[in-house]
């Protein structure tokens, strides 16, 4: 693990300080990316980084999936699950939205009851706090367009762990029903091709209740829309230097959010997990706009706010705070020690953030 992490950062894939913050099977999924390999010189047998890139790519063409167990001093396993026509597999059923489904229990990592006030809020996207990983909490109703339930009644939300291409998300459930081994089949083809609907199989009451392929759940859920090309067909669209942003929080739900939200938008970015990280970068690199959090170990957002304002390179650089601390205090307290703006992140909005980002930069982004 630590060999591939270590890769990962000498190939830029991920800065140092941010593949100190992932897990295992985090860092391992970089083992599947096109070109990457741990051999520094390619062979005529290895080195190219192409052979795991083409297993994964061809299984979930096929909605199958492939993930790596490995312990040091004893080997590794690659595990290749194919969906075949006809199955017969353990399946945990539970409910959601008030219907049942189901998810191969193998695809499941745990279940737990969390409160619901320890579910972070950023812009569209839910995460949570579970055995000190931050996960990205979803509703299936977002899929299925189904009603909400809301919570159990309680304060609380039943959370279902399953795994997912990135490694592990939660999805929100009304209950937890039974495990049993259950033919499965595949959807008739009349009904097209839905990637995250493994099949379907019959509870014991008779109904027909969907089979999730959770990887691929997980994914349709977070898919972000695509750039679409600016200008005609006759005239290109003018060149222009594309913004580079740095986002600083340390924590990586709201990391990963805002960059997938200000890549989306054309931007380039990069990230760092607290004051002190981004400092350092801030003085490798030249940002046009700087994105942070308050609250974060070793360097708060005040002090690098202080620090980058000393700064020559970054005196008339546009700092946004975007911070869980949104009293009258805090506020005036940024905004004087320079801030350019500062955002609540229980008020935070995808479309007005971006239209704020466009306005200090003057401009539209072309790429």
């Amino acid at each position: 693990v630590d060999r591939v992490a270590e890769t990962a950062v000498m190939r830029g894939l991920v800065t140092r300080a941010v593949a100190k913050q992932l897990s295992a099977d985090q860092v391992l999924s970089f083992l599947f990316a096109p070109g990457f390999s741990t051999r520094l010189e390619a062979t005529e047998l290895s080195g190219r980084g192409v052979g795991l890139d083409v297993v994964k790519k061809n299984l979930e063409e096929i909605r199958g999936t492939c993930r790596l167990e490995t312990e040091p001093g004893k080997g590794s396993r690659f595990i290749l699950q194919v969906p075949a026509t006809l199955l017969i597999q353990q399946l945990l059923f539970f409910k959601a939205c008030g219907q049942p489904f189901a998810v191969p229990l193998s695809q499941v990592i745990g279940i737990y009851e969390v409160p619901e006030k320890e579910i972070l809020s950023i812009l569209e996207r839910k995460g949570i706090q579970i055995e000190n990983e931050t996960l990205t909490v979803f509703r299936l109703e977002r899929a299925l367009g189904l009603p909400e339930n809301g919570n159990r009644g309680n304060g609380k939300v039943l959370m279902l762990v399953v795994r997912s291409l990135e490694g592990k998300t939660a999805l929100v459930i009304d209950e937890i029903l039974e495990e049993a081994d259950r033919i499965i089949k595949s959807l008739p083809s009349v009904l097209g091709e839905v990637p995250y609907i493994f099949g379907v199989t019959l509870n014991d009451l008779g109904e027909a209740v969907l089979v999730f392929h959770t990887p691929h759940l997980a994914s349709s859920l977070i898919k972000p829309e695509r750039i679409t090309t600016r200008g005609t067909g006759e005239e290109a669209p003018q060149k222009r230097k594309i913004p580079e942003i740095l986002v600083v929080d340390d924590s990586q739900l709201i990391r990963d959010v805002l960059r997938e939200i200000l890549e989306t938008e054309g931007y380039n970015v990069q990230l760092a997990v607290d004051g002190q990280d981004a400092l350092e970068r801030a003085e490798a690199f030249s940002f046009d706009i700087v994105v942070t959090d308050v609250e974060m170990p070793r360097m708060n957002g005040f002090d690098l706010l202080t620090s980058l304002r000393q700064s020559e390179a970054y005196r008339r650089t546009p700092i946004l705070i975007v911070s869980a601390r949104e009293t009258d205090q805090d506020k005036r307290r940024g905004l004087e020690l320079g801030a350019t703006a500062y955002i609540g992140k229980s008020k935070l909005q995808k479309k007005e953030f971006t239209n704020l980002l466009q306005s200090i930069l003057g401009s539209e982004i072309y790429s």
